[in-house]
């Protein structure tokens, strides 16, 4: 609410009004309205200005929703899957003010990395308090810089995720988590113990534009009520979702010839009316879990020319770019990870045998969890690596068995959790085992090797990439049958760039589900080859063949 505001506007017109007196009927307005605890979006329109404008909910009508599902204290969890320039960043705003304000709470805002944090608090929030006589005045008289604000007994932090330190002794109500898949992922859940006061208000308000499937934000969107804002065409009263390909369930889709949004039955132009005034409708309701998907299609005014040039591009950059930032959906690159087509295509027509005693170097790795996750390999004279065990088996006991019986020469067993058991099952095969520990960031060298202690020290993002390389070479091969779960594991690691304390963007692999230990087993067996590679194989022996090879031997 700013000095100009309609009401006190229609006063100084109908009666001649001094600046004292406009003061004053200001300053009775806003402590009227504060003194009624107004929710979020009335707040939002009497206080939140941009570049000195009231927000615009015209050109964002599906944002009203979102400012009540924000504001809202029975709602532990929101979650929205964006697109880029939708608007969700100023709610955010509006809403941590807001809850200073209005609630006095505490919120802890959280964005990738410290510079991230301050730049944001310098350009987003403090313009907005500015702007405002009312905010301006509140956070005067408390506190305001870069990373902490204080509105009356409210705090408000601003924090990168990359060190989580600061913020460990931070008690928040609220919990803000911005730019949700670029935040350093393992630090999240050390932010949400700041929410574990028996007086904290438990609100996290989570938004990103999406990357990976079933990573980061598309995660929580997939785990919510799955809200899709639902457009009811004019001429034929279908009432559906927009989407940007034609398909069997008849979304609404652009129309490539006339560059159009068009309803998915009758196939007439949606006029701007019809998708500005859609609703929100969940897919799955009664889920606690609140989620949206915000794509440029349901911008009203949005140009649909510039999103068919890039939707047709060939370059994966610019289409993963206009996936996540105008569609506002994951898109797994070429290259992100590996494929399911890519890992079947390293299986052969081949049965592991009970045991081996031949004259090939044999390799283990070996992922440590509630069971024990194995690959086994002879390294072969083309390169390959032929399996003798894909499988798990439950305790060291049996790891022990499957050594004899497989005559492994060198394996590399996680160190943790188990390192104990580990170093004991190490000791009963003097040698033939090291433990595997992931080296820091720091180090230079991609292996390194501690004897004294018993440690192969690959950088963790190396290794991986070295066993993806692997099955793209199609070097690691694999038995005719696999365990139901070997390939979901094995296509679980996904390559993405994270931020470093630096603020540097460095490469690394996160997994987009729970279990992964196929894949990790398969990287410590790459490793122990790369550690400790034996002797030259016996190029003569014969190699699992393709049943296409098979067959034409046979002929």
């Amino acid at each position: 609410m700013s000095a100009t505001s309609p009401a006190l506007r229609a006063s100084a017109q109908s009666v001649r009004l001094s600046r004292a007196e406009l003061d004053r009927g200001y300053w009775a307005l806003v402590t009227k309205l504060l003194r009624e605890r107004p929710d979020l979006f009335t707040w939002a329109q009497a206080f939140h200005l941009e570049e000195g404008e009231q927000l615009d909910f015209d050109a964002f009508p599906f944002q009203v929703e979102l400012h009540d599902a924000f504001g809202s204290e029975d709602l532990p969890e929101v979650s929205v899957m964006k697109s880029g320039q939708c608007g969700i960043s100023a709610i955010a705003v509006s809403m941590t003010l807001w809850a200073g304000d209005v609630l006095g709470a505490n919120v802890l805002y959280v964005l990738p990395g410290a510079q991230d944090a301050y730049d944001f608090s310098d350009s987003r929030v403090s313009p907005v308090i500015e702007a405002d006589r009312h905010l301006s005045k509140a956070f005067a008289e408390g506190t305001d810089n870069k990373g902490l604000k204080r509105i009356g007994n409210a705090w408000i932090y601003f924090r990168g995720s990359v060190s989580e330190k600061k913020a460990l002794s931070i008690p928040a109500d609220i919990l803000v988590l911005d730019e949700y898949d670029r935040l350093d992922q393992r630090n999240i859940p050390k932010y949400r113990k700041r929410l574990g006061s028996p007086k904290s208000l438990k609100l996290t308000r989570q938004f990103s534009n999406p990357s990976l499937p079933e990573f980061g934000i598309h995660k929580l969107f997939l785990s919510s009520d799955m809200r899709r804002w639902l457009i009811r065409c004019p001429a034929c009263r279908h009432e559906v979702p927009i989407e940007y390909d034609e398909g069997d369930h008849r979304p609404h889709f652009v129309n490539l010839k006339k560059a159009l949004r068009v309803c998915g039955k009758c196939s007439k132009p949606l006029p701007r009316e019809a998708i500005g005034s859609g609703r929100w409708v969940a897919e799955h309701p009664g889920i606690g879990h609140r989620g949206y998907h915000i794509s440029k299609l349901i911008v009203p005014d949005q140009n649909m020319r510039e999103l068919i040039v890039d939707h047709d591009s060939s370059d994966e950059d610019t289409l993963q770019a206009h996936y996540n930032f105008d569609l506002g959906e994951p898109y797994s690159p070429r290259g992100g990870s590996l494929s399911p087509d890519e890992v079947r295509a390293c299986q052969r027509d081949y049965q592991p045998p009970d045991a081996y005693s031949g004259s090939d170097w044999v390799t283990a790795g070996v992922d440590v969890g509630k069971q024990l996750h194995v690959r086994i390999s002879r390294s072969m004279g083309s390169g390959r690596a032929a399996p003798l065990y894909v499988g798990t088996v439950p305790s060291f006991e049996e790891l022990a068995n499957l050594w004899t019986r497989y005559n492994v020469n060198f394996g590399v067993i996680d160190w943790q959790p188990e390192e104990r058991s580990a170093r004991e099952f190490s000791a009963r095969f003097p040698g033939r085992v090291m433990l595997c520990k992931w080296a820091g960031e720091d180090q230079r060298r991609e292996l390194e090797i501690d004897e004294s202690r018993n440690l192969v020290l690959p950088r963790r993002t190396w290794a991986m990439d070295k066993c993806v390389a692997e099955f793209r070479a199609q070097t690691r091969l694999l038995p005719r049958h696999l365990v139901p779960e070997y390939v979901l594991q094995v296509t679980a690691p996904i390559r993405i760039l994270q931020p470093t304390l630096r603020g540097e963007q460095v490469a690394r692999y996160v997994s987009v589900r729970p279990a992964d230990h196929f894949f990790f087993a398969e990287s410590y067996d790459v490793v122990a080859r790369l550690t400790r590679g034996g002797n030259a194989a016996d190029v003569g022996t014969a190699e699992p063949e393709t049943i296409r090879e098979r067959v034409r031997r046979r002929r």
